[in-house]
């Protein structure tokens, strides 16, 4: 990856982080939010994001792990973005299709600012962080995603389908495929 389009990626992890961070200061009980750390990590070796509370760098904090987020790099293809197994399939907070790899990266970085305000509130606002998933941090994060990130998804029906489409295509062979594996049978067999 060149250094153009790292620093492309970069810029808009922060756009997402710093939306994020002023949408969570919406909230009553998390008004005055903030961030302490952030670390956008390219190593190879990385292969989740984090958002929880950093002690030896201030208090709450984010480490998105930009190559996860990148992966999906391509033009105009339709591909999945999936969330943890148990709320996936959830309309609001779940995964979704995009064809804008930029999609992918606001999801990692809104889910993990959603876990920097849950331990955020807990240490210094003495608030109840619940479960890593739990209903509190599902609650931030879908007001997140409501506010940020669900208005610019495309049509998921249409996407859908288009996606569907393309796993029929590699699972079912195409009939001349077939054709010419059923003609070699005929030829061996000979």
């Amino acid at each position: 990856m060149r250094f153009r389009e790292i620093s492309e990626f970069e810029d808009v992890a922060h756009h997402y982080i710093n939306a994020s961070c002023k949408e969570i200061c919406k909230l009553i009980d998390l008004h005055d939010f903030e961030l302490a750390f952030v670390k956008l990590d390219w190593s190879k070796r990385r292969s989740c994001s984090r958002g929880g509370w950093y002690p030896r760098q201030g208090g709450a904090g984010i480490s998105i792990g930009m190559k996860v987020c990148t992966k999906n790099n391509t033009k105009d293809d339709v591909f999945r973005v999936y969330e943890y197994k148990s709320f996936d399939a959830n309309p609001v907070i779940g995964g979704f299709y995009t064809r804008n790899v930029e999609d992918k990266i606001a999801l990692h970085c809104l889910h993990e600012v959603a876990h920097a305000a849950q331990y955020w509130g807990s240490y210094l606002k003495d608030i109840e962080p619940g479960s890593a998933h739990g209903d509190r941090w599902k609650s931030i994060y879908a007001h997140l995603r409501k506010n940020i990130l669900n208005p610019r998804l495309p049509n998921q029906q249409k996407l859908k389908q288009e996606y569907e489409g393309y796993i029929n295509e590699i699972a079912q062979p195409s009939l001349e495929a077939k054709f010419l594996r059923a003609a070699s049978a005929i030829q061996v067999r000979r």
